[in-house]
């Protein structure tokens, strides 16, 4: 719409006036759709940077989720560790039991050991007082007037340094015992040391390895979730920015569509308010755009050509950037320039008939779009082979020409 000349508004006089205003109106209308569009493509971006974003964190997520799978590996091997630290712990823990056992045992043995060191030598002090003092329970054979005193003095003498000795040797047996004893003792406490802190230092290794591995577990966590709902987030965007687009693209098309419309109406109520029967004719057909006939169907001589030639349709007078308007529904079917017909439109309306307008100033439609009845699809302009500005119109059947007034309207 942008090519219709300003001055073709202020031209309008009477009941144009309306048509005009409306058709300003629908500009401005137009506008506003154009600047709704910047929006829509605002969303686009922002929905191709959201998309780009998301993209970004899934790859940055599946990056990790493979560094995961990596520390999982590592985090099974150190487990492994952990249970076989755990089994040397007990078989420590089971050494030491037992090592305690033999220490509590070697220290019974060694109490009663010094217990029976001490009866030995009160019995022994005891044993020798007594015979050196002749003080005993048994008859003294020591004593002067027996008759065989000298034997008896030597037998007792003998029994008596016979029990020294056994008592001498027991006591020596029992001081050795309780030494071995002691010794053994003092090996055990020391094995009970040493497994007691090999144990303590088995557990602070892996309690340590527990926690340097738990740590590590939290903060891959920690970050695979951070990412998995950094991509949740950007889905929810993305999928938000496309419900806005789409709803945005429906309210445009409504929009347009409700444009059209009116366009077309005022289209139709300026041809009325030319003079113009906006009725069809029986063969479906309404004028093409507002004016009179300058030259009908049939020979005549070209203006410019300067001989007698046929003239395939019918010139109709208009100014420059005037509508015309689809005479029939169809298919456009060429929207460019057509040697002499200059800017020319062909419309197809089916089972071999067609339409064309020539010598337009600019398009409305492009090649390709449908078209209804009495829509604008261009402006009157005088390109081509034309002595000044009007509508060349032609209807033709399987490509022949054929005169086009049968099949309009009556004016």
């Amino acid at each position: 719409m942008s090519n219709i000349p300003p001055s073709f508004n202020l031209r309008r006089r009477g009941s144009r006036v309306a048509a005009a205003a409306l058709t300003v109106g629908l500009l401005g209308g137009l506008g506003q759709v154009a600047a709704q569009e910047v929006d829509l493509d605002e969303l686009r971006d922002q929905r191709d940077e959201a998309r780009q974003a998301q993209l970004e964190a899934q790859a940055a997520f599946d990056t990790l989720d493979a560094e995961f799978a990596d520390v999982q590996a590592a985090f099974e091997a150190a487990d492994e560790l952990v249970r076989l630290a755990e089994a040397r712990a007990e078989t420590i823990t089971s050494q030491l039991d037992l090592a305690q056992r033999r220490l509590a045992r070697t220290e019974v043995g060694l109490a009663w050991a010094a217990f029976d060191r001490e009866q030995i030598d009160e019995e022994l002090s005891d044993l020798a007082i007594r015979q050196y003092l002749g003080i005993s329970d048994e008859p003294n054979v020591l004593a002067e007037g027996d008759p065989t005193a000298a034997m008896a003095r030597n037998v007792v003498l003998d029994a008596v340094q016979g029990a020294g000795y056994d008592v001498i040797d027991t006591a020596r047996s029992a001081e050795s015992r309780f030494g071995e004893l002691r010794e053994q003792a003092q090996v055990d406490i020391a094995e009970v040391q040493r497994l007691t802190a090999e144990l303590r230092s088995e557990l602070e290794e892996l309690e340590e390895a527990r926690a340097v591995r738990e740590r590590a577990r939290d903060a891959i966590d920690g970050r695979r979730l951070g990412w998995l709902d950094r991509v949740d987030e950007l889905e929810r965007q993305e999928a938000d920015f496309t419900a806005q687009i789409k709803a945005e693209q429906r309210r445009l098309d409504a929009e347009r569509a409700r444009q059209q419309a009116a366009a077309d109406a005022a289209s139709r109520a300026e041809a009325a308010s030319a003079g113009l029967s906006a009725s069809e004719s029986a063969e479906g057909y309404v004028w093409p755009t507002a004016g009179g006939i300058g030259s009908y169907f049939g020979l005549r001589v070209h203006p410019i050509l300067g001989y007698s030639r046929l003239h395939g349709g019918l010139d109709i007078g208009g100014r420059v950037g005037q509508p015309i308007w689809a005479a029939k529904e169809g298919t456009v079917i060429l929207a460019g320039v057509n040697g002499g017909y200059g800017n020319t439109i062909v419309i197809d309306h089916g089972n071999g008939y067609a339409t064309l307008y020539g010598h337009q100033s600019s398009f409305m439609v492009s090649k390709g779009d449908y078209v209804e009845t009495g829509q604008h699809i261009g402006n009157v302009g005088s390109t081509g082979l034309s002595t000044g500005p009007h509508l060349h119109f032609e209807v033709r059947i399987n490509g022949d020409v054929v005169d086009p007034l049968p099949y309009m309207p009556p004016r």
